[in-house]
């Protein structure tokens, strides 16, 4: 799976938004607020779809999305505040998928160990672990870099978040430390003011380093 991440650089995308993998093969995707939902939505033409690797190729080379952050409560996180059990296994999940990393370094992280980080960051969304999916998130498009050859890549600011990834996984199974600055916070969605409305023009999904995105 790993080696065969290089032939999505012979891909080339069609007018029509599909990307021509060969003369008989094609990959359509269906976005959905620019990113890939389900399954479903990406659907290949080739014999053997959809358990072909055409599709893992795709998915395991794509820019890492985010999805739209949940409301937070209106009740202020305090650093008195108790962790609750769902904080505490999807901290130990991120945590497990973070030293496979750490162990297996940047030439062992392949596809699966970039699919189970992908898989804890959103548990961790899920229990409310902002800063922490955060984090993960950040590995996670670092790892890609290095797998694709981005120039971007840079090996310190990887260190330097699994570093993060780690520390933020530890307070939180273990409780100590600040619990609000370890939660995190949220990003709130944006909503519509009185008469006031805000429309986007020619926009374009956008994932940057810190692990937040938008357009």
């Amino acid at each position: 799976m790993d080696k065969a991440l290089g032939k999505a650089s012979s891909w080339t995308v069609a007018e029509s938004g599909t990307v021509v993998v060969d003369e008989d093969t094609r990959l359509t995707f269906t976005l959905t607020d620019g990113v890939i939902a389900t399954a479903a939505d990406l659907v290949c033409s080739w014999l053997l779809a959809p358990h072909c690797l055409h599709r893992a190729i795709a998915v395991s080379v794509a820019p890492v999305g985010s999805a739209a952050a949940a409301e937070p409560s209106d009740e202020p996180v305090t650093p008195s505040t108790k962790l609750k059990a769902a904080h505490q296994d999807a901290a130990n999940l991120l945590w497990q998928a973070g030293s496979t990393v750490l162990r297996a370094g940047v030439s062992g992280s392949g596809a699966v160990a970039g699919a189970e980080l992908l898989r804890a960051v959103h548990v961790a969304r899920l229990a409310g672990l902002h800063r922490a999916a955060t984090a993960g998130l950040t590995v996670a498009a670092s790892l890609l870099a290095a797998q694709t050859g981005d120039p971007a890549y840079r090996r310190a600011d990887l260190t330097a978040q699994v570093r993060e990834l780690l520390l933020v996984c530890h307070g939180l199974r273990t409780g100590t430390g600040d619990t609000a600055a370890l939660l995190g916070v949220a990003r709130r969605e944006f909503r519509p003011a009185g008469s006031l409305r805000l429309y986007g023009l020619c926009t374009e999904a956008v994932l940057t380093g810190s692990g937040y995105a938008g357009s």
